[in-house]
């Protein structure tokens, strides 16, 4: 299977970079990334990062003809596109919603970091090969696709397990991220900038996350 990849900056090696991965359950599969609104709902999420980090923030915006990662389909090609990379690990993000939250899940080790929002989650998602990594998981309480009290588990056994990790709860807020979306898109920006240029970071921690949910014991 070939991955579409739309770049925005030029993909040479120049720059840290974000890779974006849509959602979906693979049941409509679409060969045309412009006509796919599952890839298409991530191009905000571009625009920003590369705003918010004055273009010094490249993006990789993959779209999966398979129309989602169902069953993993287009994880080797995911793998085989990230190790071509010309970017040691750390200097790459994934950033994945739904299905595309869970693979990065899955493809994130020795990675800067995921971030994850509404992932699919079975709830025995291995967590040590995070170990070294920065996870961040975004969930709306609203969520009636995939279940924002798994991803907040989750994220428990992950700092269990000694992996940086935290869970944010999006108040007010479904599955496809259309209720504020600007809160959704700023919260990305600003993870990916403390991520790989945290010499631009908010020095206060982000300022677009309101709603961050204690984790408890």
């Amino acid at each position: 299977m070939s991955l579409g990849v739309r770049w925005f900056g030029t993909g040479d090696g120049s720059a840290p970079v974000l890779v974006l991965l849509h959602g979906g359950t693979g049941r409509r599969p679409s060969t045309s990334a412009m006509a796919d609104l599952r890839f298409l709902r991530m191009t905000p999420f571009a625009l920003e990062v590369r705003r918010r980090s004055h273009r010094s923030i490249t993006v990789a915006q993959i779209h999966n003809p398979a129309g989602g990662w169902p069953r993993g389909q287009g994880r080797a090609a995911l793998d085989d596109f990230l190790s071509g990379l010309d970017l040691p690990r750390a200097q790459i993000v994934l950033a994945g919603h739904s299905s595309g939250g869970h693979v990065a899940l899955a493809a994130g080790a020795d990675c800067g970091g995921i971030i994850a929002l509404a992932p699919w989650l079975s709830g025995s998602e291995p967590v040590e090969h995070l170990r070294g990594s920065r996870v961040t998981i975004l969930h709306g309480d609203r969520d009636r696709v995939t279940d924002p009290a798994r991803s907040a588990a989750y994220v428990r056994r992950l700092v269990a397990a000694g992996v940086s990790a935290r869970f944010q709860q999006m108040a007010g807020a479904g599955h496809a991220m259309v209720q504020k979306p600007g809160q959704w898109h700023r919260a990305v920006a600003d993870e990916a900038i403390a991520i790989l240029l945290p010499h631009m970071a908010n020095p206060n921690g982000p300022t677009d996350f309101p709603f961050e949910r204690p984790l408890g014991p």
